[in-house]
């Protein structure tokens, strides 16, 4: 075991040492090119001066305490809405005592992640002049939900680069059509993370932290001194974490960033069963969570009751019309429910088996098979209709049937959700989806959410990932016995997980 500890420990420290060379390769590379690219211009591309930075940050943090001061002196707060405001101020406190380190933000889902971080963010940018701010996010879907509410927070367009697939097309087109010069500012913006806040997918953070192309080595030197919010941190690949570990360390130590972890359903990456784990905390290993939950209470955040539909050795599965008689049923009670399954093609078949069986319900389908604006729309409509059916007491039947695009991060409020097995951290974040603001009424009484737990026939050969994970459910569920005959509650959803 010393021998292996020993073998581990220099190639952690050959691991740094290839990081640092890509740091000052960085450095040189984006120094270079704007030199060169900036040779001949009256009008020199935009560099951000420290003083400059700081000015902006007073401004935004100015801005968003007042908007916190506004949701605290709100009418008639609820007791989500007040326990939001609690936490969002732990974060700004934390914010001023943490410099260097990566820091977990685990809280339930809809507790307000995205604001809070956001306050977190600006608040360390103030006390530390930092030099950047970067909003990760795995899903698009989740990333352009959340910018636009970032960029209606912040209100200054000219200091956001919002740097994804969906985007980035539009802008090299609108670079052709116009008649600025070969090397134009929205290209340079792209390829050196010039703006004082970054909003972009973890394919392109990820391609930055290791790719070899000339522009994502160029951004990597950006990333110094920056507050980096990596949101729904739970769904990078097993695969890939010994690399995400090692440089998370790296940024931490030697980049001089603040890193959080932001999710429902944190993974354990300080495991000591990581070949390389995180080292989570500040310089001195402390502090690791934002956020003290035994100080507050989130009770409030627990609206949903589990059912596992698996069987007691989980290997039940349902066909789709067994799948429809269970949502016939609920609809005789709720008004809205959520399917969630784990391929497209399951997505598809069930969305056209409910067309034909269910009279009277409009019918959602959401996967990425719909272009992003689509997506958009479908998403925005259908948010206004939940909002409808709970805050204006409407009965309009809503079925929405999606792959897991729709699981963290998108504001959805239904009343019952269907989740085909995964793991239980999707399982949870599909639960955020359910009575999300704990205003779901049955005959004048305030009630639980419910959320069902199904096996159905998916091929998931070429999803590894979410078949071991669904495994690991099915396994756990068995050997812990969780399940009440009777009503197939499942007792402890949290002890499942651990």
């Amino acid at each position: 075991n010393e021998i292996k500890d020993k073998n581990f420990m220099i190639e952690e420290k050959e691991y740094y040492f290839a990081c640092l060379t890509r740091l000052c390769l960085s450095i040189l590379k984006e120094a270079d090119i704007y030199d060169s690219s900036n040779a001949f211009r009256t009008s020199k591309q935009h560099l951000w001066g420290s003083k400059e930075r700081q000015l902006i940050w007073e401004e935004l943090v100015e801005r968003i305490e007042q908007m916190y001061q506004e949701y605290e002196n709100m009418p008639n707060l609820t007791q989500i809405n007040k326990t939001r405001n609690v936490i969002a101020n732990a974060a700004k406190y934390a914010a001023i005592s943490a410099d260097n380190g990566i820091f977990k933000l685990e809280l339930p889902t809809g507790s307000g992640k995205t604001k809070t971080g956001l306050r977190y963010a600006l608040a360390n940018a103030k006390i530390y002049n930092r030099s950047r701010i970067f909003y990760i996010t795995a899903y698009l879907s989740v990333l352009e939900q959340n910018a636009t509410d970032i960029r209606r927070v912040v209100n200054k367009d000219k200091i956001v680069l919002e740097h994804h697939s969906n985007i980035i097309e539009d802008s090299e087109q609108e670079l052709e059509e116009s008649e600025d010069d070969d090397y134009g500012v929205r290209t340079y913006l792209i390829d050196s993370w010039e703006n004082l806040i970054i909003l972009t997918t973890m394919v392109q953070f990820f391609n930055t932290l290791f790719k070899e192309k000339s522009s994502n080595i160029r951004r990597f030197c950006k990333l110094i001194n920056s507050v980096i919010i990596i949101d729904e941190v739970q769904s990078l690949p097993i695969r890939v974490l010994s690399n995400f570990n090692l440089m998370m360390n790296f940024m931490k130590e030697i980049m001089h960033c603040n890193i959080v972890h932001c999710t429902a359903t944190q993974p354990v990456l300080d495991s000591e069963i990581m070949r390389y784990k995180i080292y989570y905390g500040d310089n001195k290993y402390d502090n690791v969570s934002l956020i003290n939950k035994e100080k507050i209470d989130l009770t409030c955040f627990y609206r949903v009751d589990f059912y596992n539909l698996t069987g007691k050795n989980g290997r039940i599965l349902l066909s789709c019309e067994e799948i429809y008689t269970y949502i016939e049923k609920e609809l005789k009670t709720f008004d809205s429910c959520l399917i969630v399954m784990n391929t497209k093609s399951a997505v598809s078949d069930l969305t056209e088996f409910l067309e034909n069986y269910l009279s009277d319900v409009e019918i959602i389908y959401l996967t990425t098979n719909l272009c992003a604006a689509h997506r958009l729309d479908v998403i925005s409509d259908m948010k206004k209709k939940l909002l409808q059916n709970r805050n204006e007491h409407k009965h309009n039947k809503i079925v929405c049937i999606s792959t897991q695009l729709i699981e963290a991060g998108v504001d959805v409020d239904f009343d019952v959700v269907f989740r085909a097995i995964a793991g239980i951290d999707s399982i949870i974040q599909c639960a955020g989806r359910c009575n999300r603001e704990g205003k779901l009424m049955i005959n004048d009484s305030y009630v639980h959410g419910k959320v069902c737990i199904f096996r159905y026939k998916e091929n998931l050969s070429h999803l590894p990932d979410i078949k071991a994970t669904a495994d690991a459910t099915e396994y756990t569920l068995r050997k812990w016995g969780a399940i009440q005959t009777e009503d197939n509650v499942i007792n402890n959803i949290k002890e499942l997980q651990k």
